[in-house]
């Protein structure tokens, strides 16, 4: 059933990335618009996504709404049809099986399944599902679906310590949201966490709602990240290798660089002051390992500043960085060194010694 719905679906759900967080969204092709949580976007004016449809690139922020946790970002053009997330014909009940689709951790897209515990979860005034097919940080936002591949709901958090305890608000509030904001579309708007009043983005900015007088906090109103210390380091030495850092950020003190067919992620550990830096190259082939373990240890040694290793079955290409040796020039050369050659083993492991592409 899982197989079935994953075609069509992988170009329906993206990935969502800020200097802040990481996160899921997806595609209402027949409104024009993806959706998501307001906690995934919060305190930004553009967000990076990314997905089968496009190319990662940043995208507005729309709309936000802090009562439903929703937030609606602008969709960019796709140049290929989607098929368009149909509604679910009637609400979940105890007992139903769901099917929850996210990007785990940023990873790539993961549907899991389960079962709908609860169809009456309260939280403030709002009932949510509640359900134990398995979410993990950055599946927020993600769509749940019955097994007929139609939204149910939105997966908005998971319960801290509980077992596969997720928690999804119903597809009937994000319907009604949606109708609200069609009539104000491509425009920014906000919800008064007050009197829940739709406010438009004006030019002047109204700081205050016209309908109750509380404080608004509108999309423009969020700061411009800036980085500071080892983190404004690594985006500078990124900016002078001609990365575009906004699109590299993958939340706090990460970043993901794509050079050729090589994905390089770098990590900035701050307690103990390493800078990571890897990338997963591709699986151990069926058979005939002897051979590629061998050029590996070799490589091991002639390599200076990176080493090989394995992960499960990954093989994996990593330098690694003390902050307090972290000068510019020798994190560049560092950095560009092992972004080049992950661009270059791949090739040859996969070419060479049968070892299998991770796209397969």
């Amino acid at each position: 059933m899982i197989d079935k719905h994953l075609p069509w679906l992988e170009k329906l759900v993206v990935q969502i990335a800020t200097p802040y967080a990481t996160g899921t969204g997806f595609i209402m092709s027949a409104q024009g618009v993806i959706v998501t949580n307001e906690h995934v976007v919060r305190d930004n004016i553009q967000v990076v996504i990314e997905g089968q449809a496009f190319a990662r690139q940043q995208t507005r922020v729309l709309y936000q709404d802090e009562k439903y946790d929703l937030a609606i970002l602008a969709l960019p053009g796709t140049g290929q049809p989607l098929q368009a997330l149909e509604w679910a014909e009637e609400e979940a009940l105890a007992g139903d099986e769901v099917l929850a689709c996210g990007h785990p951790f940023g990873y790539k897209l993961a549907v899991t399944r389960g079962i709908i515990s609860s169809v009456s979860y309260m939280l403030g005034s709002l009932e949510y599902y509640q359900h134990d097919a398995a979410l993990n940080p950055g599946n927020s936002g993600g769509p749940l679906l019955n097994l007929k591949g139609q939204l149910l709901g939105i997966n908005t958090f998971m319960v801290d310590g509980g077992q596969n305890i997720g928690i999804a608000l119903p597809f009937h509030e994000i319907r009604k949201v949606l109708e609200v904001y069609a009539s104000i579309h491509p425009e920014r708007a906000v919800r008064c966490s007050s009197c829940e009043q739709i406010l438009r983005e004006k030019n002047p900015i109204e700081k205050y709602c016209p309908n109750c007088g509380a404080r608004v906090k509108h999309i423009a109103d969020a700061q411009v990240y800036e980085p500071f210390g080892i983190p404004k380091k690594i985006e500078d030495v990124l900016s002078q290798l001609g990365y575009d850092v906004e699109i590299c950020r993958r939340g706090i003190n990460n970043w993901e660089i794509s050079h050729g067919s090589a994905r390089v992620n770098i990590t900035y550990h701050e307690p103990s002051g390493f800078l990571i830096a890897d990338a997963s190259l591709c699986y151990l082939p069926m058979q005939n390992m002897g051979a590629i373990y061998t050029y590996l240890l070799k490589q091991n040694f002639h390599n200076k500043g990176m080493t090989f290793a394995l992960k499960d079955n990954n093989i994996v290409i990593s330098s690694l960085i003390y902050d307090q040796h972290m000068h510019f020039e020798t994190c560049k050369k560092i950095i560009d060194k092992l972004i080049r050659a992950a661009d270059k083993y791949d090739n040859i492991l996969i070419q060479n010694f049968g070892a299998r592409a991770i796209t397969e």
